[in-house]
């Protein structure tokens, strides 16, 4: 069974605490986290540059929210949200709004690592008003963001293991 979002937290703000600093500045890890922000701005710039962010925070916050639905934040784990730590995201201790995602406010997504489903999803309306060529724009800069997160999870993971944290 899932643990709840709070146990992941946890255990996310317990492993920084703990080797944050020394994960962060290991050689083999560094630039993997540097490529993955790389990575990450360039989809931001990208989803600000179609106006993707304006639509989804203001969807999220005021509307339907059809990705930023309430338990969409069980698909976070602590180590996700360990990456979220080192980037300097502020991991919420309360869900801001009622009956969505726990990482959402009025900006939109608090997190700057986000989950697959987060980061692909794009409701019928959008897809509409952005059309093919941008759509598929979008979905190479993601995948692209995607794989990279990926690597970087796998030696993350490995990393800890081979230190002794293990959950």
């Amino acid at each position: 069974m899932k643990k709840g979002i709070r146990a992941e937290i946890r255990r996310a703000l317990s492993l920084y605490h703990r080797c944050g600093p020394a994960l962060a500045a290991d050689p083999q890890v560094r630039p993997r986290l540097d490529q993955y922000q790389e990575a990450i701005c360039q989809t931001m710039a990208l989803n600000r540059q179609l106006g993707i962010s304006d639509a989804c925070a203001r969807c999220a916050t005021t509307g339907f929210g059809s990705c930023c639905f309430l338990g969409i934040e069980h698909q976070y784990d602590y180590l996700f949200l360990l990456i979220n730590l080192i980037f300097g995201v502020e991991l919420p201790e309360e869900r801001e709004i009622p009956n969505k995602c726990w990482f959402v406010g009025p900006q939109g997504c608090k997190l700057i690592a986000r989950h697959y489903y987060c980061q692909r999803f794009l409701c019928p309306e959008l897809k509409e008003q952005l059309g093919a060529a941008q759509c598929r724009q979008i979905r190479e800069a993601v995948e692209a963001e995607l794989y990279v997160g990926w690597e970087l999870e796998q030696l993350v993971r490995l990393w800890l293991k081979v230190r002794g944290y293990n959950y």
